[in-house]
């Protein structure tokens, strides 16, 4: 069986970013060429070891201010001028070996940080079938399930992939980028109906198959179910003592805190597997 690896991570912190693009890369690109271009891969840019190949890494996005509100971590301070920048000048440097080309990535603190609930709530619905299909059910009228095939879910991309994998951490993805390279408020149903016709323009069965963007927003903004589902990884981020992001956690509860430390996960949970 699998490894798996829990990734909790908040769509309002730079290091989360970093994270989100390495496991959209896992799923999107071809990973075999990037060995070849790589040679001495960064700690915190690596998607090349063995190790990662054989983990299923599910992403968790959560809304951190949740748990510093529960007292389960201390509150970001606030940032300085020079310690901003240093994370903006880190981010950027970073992007660009994982190859995304930003001249510099600001902090527009004008959109900065956003209310996470709609992000995580279309997240849940892209990252689970039964929260999908019992999100539907409750909410739309004329409910067939024939008419919204899940088997997308299963099929493979050309990177050998489930669709679910690769478009789940697309979106996310997409969503640091709206943030902090975009600079724009994903609070908007605009905004996330632009982030989803980018990700599903792609995938034509798997865009039928949830029903459109329009379906995922009115499921994202009316279901009980997917209300639930999307705050469930914050849960459980606070009832597994996750007190900062990005933090990955194996099956036996083994934590390891920071972008840099995605490798060590994967290690740790492959090894405790055949132990």
């Amino acid at each position: 069986m699998q490894p798996k690896v829990a990734v909790y991570l908040d769509v309002n912190f730079p290091y989360s970013f970093l994270s989100a693009v390495r496991i959209y890369q896992l799923h999107n690109t071809n990973v075999e060429a990037r060995k070849q271009t790589l040679q001495h891969p960064l700690s915190s840019t690596d998607i090349t070891h063995p190790s990662i190949s054989k983990v299923k890494f599910e992403l968790k996005p959560i809304d951190y201010f949740t748990l510093v509100k529960n007292g389960k971590s201390s509150s970001p301070s606030k940032l300085e001028p020079g310690r901003a920048k240093y994370i903006m000048l880190d981010l950027t440097r970073t992007l660009k070996r994982l190859g995304i080309e930003e001249q510099f990535v600001k902090l527009d603190t004008s959109c900065w940080p956003q209310e996470t609930s709609f992000t995580n709530a279309i997240a849940s619905i892209l990252l689970d079938r039964n929260t999908f299909d019992n999100a539907a059910k409750e909410v739309i009228g004329d409910y067939k399930k024939e008419n919204y095939d899940s088997s997308w879910r299963d099929t493979q991309n050309e990177f050998g992939s489930t669709l679910e994998d690769a478009i789940s951490s697309g979106y996310i993805f997409r969503v640091f980028v709206t943030i902090f390279i975009e600079h724009k408020q994903t609070t908007e149903e605009s905004v996330q109906v632009e982030i989803l016709d980018k990700i599903l323009a792609k995938y034509p069965t798997a865009s039928s198959g949830l029903g459109g963007p329009k379906t995922i927003i009115e499921l994202a903004k009316k279901s009980k179910v997917v209300e639930e589902a999307s705050f469930r990884p914050t849960q459980d981020a606070m009832d597994s003592g996750v007190f900062g992001i990005p933090t990955f956690v194996d099956e036996e509860n083994n934590q390891f805190w920071g972008n840099d430390h995605l490798v060590d996960a994967a290690i740790v949970a492959c090894e405790t597997q055949k132990n």
